[in-house]
């Protein structure tokens, strides 16, 4: 009986080939001068040439020559250059991808016969451009019964016949026999060289558009400061004014549309001020450039601080404020990037949900973690869309569609960044119609003696 734990991790078992006691070096057949290395099963020599496989397929019953048949066409049909080699690490079987991948086994200088004459050849390097050991490499790693898939597939530079450089990803398993035993390996080439080339495309792109907006954000800042200051300062004297023109009713209607006018006007570069800076952010977070400032701070008095300052900024508004626990809560946080959270969050549950509805803060502390949850009764987010809400640039149609104050889609893109750079994490419950619940935990600080 085959013992499994006798056998390499993942590797196949080859149950119906018994392995030679000494294996022959290959030769080249005369009809199809393709390399053969003479093996046994069941009395049977190994179909490596063309003939071999023919002359086999007469002698099986039809069942097992026909599915031989379809193994022989999808071996010859793969995209991916593959190699069966023995435990000698002699090739046995290339593919027709593998050939004109490479093109080593047709070589004028003779035929490319063991892994380490294709190593050499393929002069392999690694992502920093430094040659890959040759008892590192993926050929050797697969004899030594190790599998190589997903993640753990090898990335290298290597050299065709040709000349040409190729990226490529290495993968593969070894083959045992009925005991376990390792008598060789499968080893799949693919050529990622184009969808690498995509990839650094894309980060160049990404990376000449964060700069793009960083310029342009810094650039935009002093003429909305300027205009900010200008209507401040208009807003002032209009004040002033107004003091004196109480004995002129005539006047009094025009100054306070004129002030109305001014205060809306303030409120817009609130609101560039306000993208801007987040496009900034945008663009120090994709440099990995976001600073903080790390402090022991109070979470509650935090959001006190912040709750006055909507209330102010909202007064037809009912904004509500539950703290579980009446003392302090610690945290080690950068104070003004918490209250830029929580004023994210308050900014979006007062815009999607009706002037007659309340919003409710609450904090709660549970298991060394502080949790401050923002709850509105708005339209609520479809179960399926409360992951890429936190996305860049990401927004939902539907909530665009409810409010005429729709912004670039980065506050919850900058506000999870924000909070996961702390330790924390964020999240968001709630459905269709029935309100939503942003929330984001941060750990407790530990007890300073």
């Amino acid at each position: 009986m085959f013992d499994y734990d006798a056998a390499p991790h993942d590797a196949i078992c080859l149950c119906q080939i018994e392995p030679p006691d000494a294996t022959p070096d290959p030769t080249p057949d005369a009809t199809t001068n393709e390399l053969t290395v003479p093996q046994r099963a069941h009395g049977r020599r190994f179909p490596d040439s063309k003939r071999d496989r023919v002359q086999m397929g007469k002698s099986l019953p039809e069942d097992i020559a026909s599915q031989l048949r379809q193994l022989e066409a999808v071996f010859g049909a793969l995209s991916d250059s593959v190699l069966i080699v023995d435990r000698h690490g002699r090739i046995l079987r290339a593919n027709a991808a593998d050939r004109a991948t490479f093109a080593y086994d047709t070589q004028a200088n003779g035929f490319t016969t063991t892994l380490r004459q294709r190593a050499k050849l393929l002069m392999a390097r690694d992502e920093l451009g430094q040659p890959i050991p040759e008892e590192q490499s993926p050929f050797a790693r697969i004899l030594r019964g190790e599998t190589l898939s997903g993640q753990h597939a090898v990335e290298a530079t290597v050299r065709t016949a040709a000349g040409s450089e190729l990226q490529v990803s290495i993968s593969g398993t070894p083959l045992v026999d009925a005991a376990g035993t390792l008598i060789g390996g499968v080893i799949v080439t693919r050529d990622i060289t184009e969808e690498r080339r995509r990839e650094r495309g894309l980060q160049d792109a990404n990376r000449d558009l964060q700069d793009l907006l960083a310029i342009a954000a810094h650039d935009m800042r002093t003429p909305i400061a300027a205009s900010k200051g200008y209507v401040q300062l208009a807003i002032t004297r209009l004040n002033s004014m107004a003091a004196t023109m109480t004995k002129k009713p005539e006047l009094v209607g025009a100054v306070e549309r004129l002030r109305k006018n001014l205060q809306e006007a303030e409120h817009s570069t609130q609101r560039l001020t306000r993208l801007v800076e987040r496009l900034l952010d945008v663009a120090r977070l994709q440099a990995d450039r976001l600073q903080m400032e790390l402090e022991v701070v109070d979470l509650a008095e935090i959001i006190r601080t912040i709750m006055r300052e909507q209330r102010l900024a909202e007064p037809t508004r009912v904004i509500r404020f539950v703290a579980h626990p009446l003392q302090p809560v610690l945290v080690v946080a950068d104070a003004d990037r918490i209250a830029q959270v929580l004023l994210n969050y308050l900014a979006n549950a007062l815009k999607f949900s009706s002037e007659e509805s309340a919003v409710e803060v609450t904090l709660d502390v549970r298991d060394g973690d502080a949790r401050v949850s923002v709850r509105d009764k708005g339209m609520g987010i479809p179960t399926e869309d409360q992951e890429r809400i936190w996305s860049r640039f990401e927004q939902l149609e539907e909530r665009r569609r409810s409010t005429s104050a729709a912004g670039l889609g980065l506050g919850l893109y900058i506000s999870r960044a924000i909070v996961e750079a702390l330790g924390g994490r964020v999240g968001v419950a709630g459905a269709v119609g029935g309100g939503s619940i942003f929330w984001f935990e941060l750990p407790l600080a530990r007890s300073i003696e």
